[in-house]
């Protein structure tokens, strides 16, 4: 079985078009949602899903949504397997069923994440123009300073979870690039690079919407991405330690440990675990680890 987790808020416009397709996906599963404090119709639209027992619902005050998908994955009942979905998306009836195929091929017992590509659609579903897919590096170093998918692509095992739920970690900053953090550094990640998922764009995505690249900089240098990378190895260093794989423990402390001198920037500066896919934006890397705004 593999249980979707669903945070909603003020998801009205799109939510009834998501929730048939998680409805029509090829394989079972159970739909775990937790409303995030809605104000709009979006709760009286769950609660007939509820009442139609095809869902299992939760209405929460507003937790922002971070700790809110975070709730939903540290409260989710025992399942073979569990997917991050956002509110405003439509999948391919065949979504899970492909990742299943490669997680189950797999040694479950240590975590597992499933990640991959979408197709960007507009809030018509009108397909996008194509943005050419970047070479993606998938190793423990390179998470822990760019995220190599979107959460809505997410589908990881028990193994991950429960490791999660053992620790119930704080002071994290995104839910789904932390999770991948932890993923990578515990366990393993599996990409695929054949969308199945319409990811719409809508101007109003909370997260992952389109983004220019003087956005993206600003975002980091001034708005409150400002050193979340530093914040978010802090915590795995915290909570994760003894769980990560031995060799990704030293990559670790490289990060956490770089605002203690000249050495330690420089050291993370030149690092060859830790550095952008893109060469042109390791500069810019470099820049904000001298200026400890990593």
């Amino acid at each position: 079985m593999t249980t979707i987790l669903l945070s909603t808020y003020n998801g009205e416009k799109f939510l009834i078009e998501q929730i048939d397709s998680l409805l029509s996906q090829s394989v079972p599963v159970r739909i775990f949602v937790r409303d995030d404090g809605s104000s709009d119709s979006t709760l009286e639209i769950l609660k007939q899903y509820e009442a139609e027992g095809k869902i299992e619902l939760v209405a929460g005050e507003n937790f922002g949504v971070a700790k809110s998908f975070f709730w939903l994955l540290q409260n989710a009942s025992p399942s073979d397997y569990y997917a991050f979905c956002d509110q405003d998306d439509v999948w391919d009836t065949d979504k899970i069923e492909v990742a299943l195929q490669k997680l189950q091929a797999m040694d479950n017992d240590k975590p597992l994440l499933y990640m991959g590509t979408t197709r960007h659609v507009d809030s018509e579903l009108n397909p996008l123009p194509k943005k050419k897919v970047r070479k993606r590096k998938l190793t423990f170093g390179t998470s822990l300073i760019e995220s190599a998918a979107v959460g809505c692509t997410f589908i990881f095992n028990h193994a991950l979870v429960s490791l999660v739920q053992q620790q119930e970690p704080q002071d994290f900053y995104i839910h789904d690039w932390f999770l991948h953090k932890i993923a990578a550094g515990c366990g393993e990640i599996i990409f695929d690079d054949n969308p199945h998922i319409n990811y719409r764009q809508h101007g109003d995505n909370v997260i992952g919407g389109r983004k220019s690249f003087s956005q993206r900089l600003k975002g980091i240098v001034f708005g409150k991405n400002a050193g979340v990378r530093h914040r978010d190895a802090v915590a795995l260093e915290k909570y994760f330690t003894k769980a990560l794989i031995a060799e990704n423990v030293a990559t670790l402390k490289t990060l956490t440990q770089y605002k203690t001198g000249l050495r330690t920037k420089w050291r993370l500066m030149f690092s060859k675990s830790i550095r952008p896919s893109k060469l042109t934006h390791r500069l810019f890397f470099r820049l904000l680890i001298l200026f400890g705004r990593l």
